[in-house]
């Protein structure tokens, strides 16, 4: 098994970085503009301004190590340093996978199948795939969210709920909250863990656990909050007001949720058919997408009958899987408020799903092993990872024949 999972990794590697060459400058997501910040960190030491980078609402973790690695490599041309600064992501991208791999292996040391498969849905995924081969703050916010996953389930293999885990979660949790918003799913699973444990801890061990958390996570990541509201009167400020409907708070949203239920579900169909492949260049390739919206759908469907299955058969993860799956409903909630309410180009916001990605492998893994027969269960898994990593290569030759006949300009 640890032959595969290191095989798991090369793979991952050598896709991603094929991508970090075969993306054309600028021609990631958003890339010019978070080049942009990056330059202004690393040539002016300031933060930028909006009017010079809509990415300016950011926060700014990402960015200063950009920064780092723009300014160590003076000797490279501009084009050498955004090729060396799209290493990070996948630098990031390899501590994401690797953290899993070892919170899964901690966790379910007999549970070969469900390791690969959890570890070969992260590093297969062609959004994470071409995100690691760009720059994008969005795979710090995966990393973020995979060091959280990783503690709880060494805090879960130990029996240990303590203040030292109060404060490496909240340290996780600070990292995230300096990278992207869709990080806010970690205090909500924290929160959850602790009210499940009341009862066993007594509320005054729970309110000091909250605490610690809580106090870490605040003087890692408050100052920019603060900084927000001081600069633009907002805690969390966004530079793009483009909303769905003007002027709507989450009162006047939940007061008229029967007028928006069609915009809702536009979002989440659009936002779950992004979420599986860099849909943009996708779509070129295909006539309809009536086929691949009917596979972005129904081929989940065989890791959540496994889940189902596993639910049934072990309580214990049943309560694992209703928080994973809490985490993915949550940040699907989140991109549907933010496209109604900030910026409807977001209908497509799959790739900031990104973020809940190491909940997403770890449901499908489990969810897949479960349905595989024990006598076959390691041979099906490395069947079902090669067609994982069949499509990863497929998405790559897509995305270079895009990129080479300028289809993105």
């Amino acid at each position: 098994m640890k032959y595969l999972l290191r095989g798991i990794i090369l793979c991952y590697l050598l896709v991603a970085s094929v991508y970090n060459f075969v993306v054309a400058p600028g021609g990631g997501p958003d890339e010019v503009a978070h080049l942009k910040y990056i330059k202004v960190l690393a040539l002016e030491h300031r933060l930028p301004q909006t009017a010079e980078t809509h990415q300016a609402q950011h926060p700014p973790l990402y960015y200063a190590l950009g920064a780092v690695v723009y300014v160590a490599t003076p000797f490279l041309s501009e084009n050498g340093r955004l090729h060396a600064i799209r290493l990070l992501s996948l630098l990031l991208g390899l501590a994401s996978l690797l953290l899993i791999g070892s919170g899964l292996a901690a966790l379910f040391p007999d549970k070969p199948a469900l390791l690969l498969l959890s570890v070969g849905t992260m590093a297969f995924h062609p959004l994470f795939s071409l995100e690691s081969g760009v720059i994008n703050n969005d795979l710090l916010a995966t990393f973020a969210f995979s060091l959280f996953l990783y503690l709880l389930m060494i805090s879960l293999k130990n029996r240990s709920l303590d203040k030292r885990l109060s404060f490496y979660t909240g340290l996780a949790t600070g990292i995230g909250f300096l990278a992207k918003q869709t990080s806010f799913v970690m205090p909500f699973l924290f929160a959850v863990l602790l009210w499940r444990k009341r009862s066993s801890l007594g509320i005054n061990k729970v309110l000091g656990l909250a605490g610690v958390f809580a106090l870490t996570t605040l003087v890692i990541s408050g100052w920019w909050y603060v900084l927000n509201y001081l600069r633009y009167g907002q805690l969390i400020y966004y530079s793009c007001q483009m909303p769905i409907q003007k002027n709507m708070d989450i009162i006047m949203l939940l007061a008229n949720l029967d007028l928006f239920i069609k915009p809702i579900s536009t979002i989440l169909q659009r936002t779950i058919i992004s979420f599986w492949t860099p849909l943009w260049i996708i779509r070129r390739f295909l006539s309809n997408l009536h086929i691949y919206t009917a596979a972005a759908f129904l081929l989940p469907l065989l890791p959540i009958s496994g889940i189902i299955r596993l639910a049934r058969q072990h309580r214990a993860y049943r309560n694992i899987s209703l928080l994973l799956l809490g985490v993915v409903a949550f940040t699907l909630a989140g991109i549907i408020y933010y496209a109604l309410t900030v910026d409807y180009r977001a209908v497509e916001g799959g790739r900031y799903l990104l973020a809940a990605l190491p909940a997403v492998a770890i449901l499908t893994g489990s969810g897949l092993s479960a349905l595989l027969p024990r006598r076959f269960t390691l041979p099906l898994a490395i069947v079902i990872l090669l067609a994982m990593l069949v499509g990863d290569i497929c998405c790559l030759s897509a995305a270079r024949f895009y990129y080479q006949s300028g289809l993105h300009v």
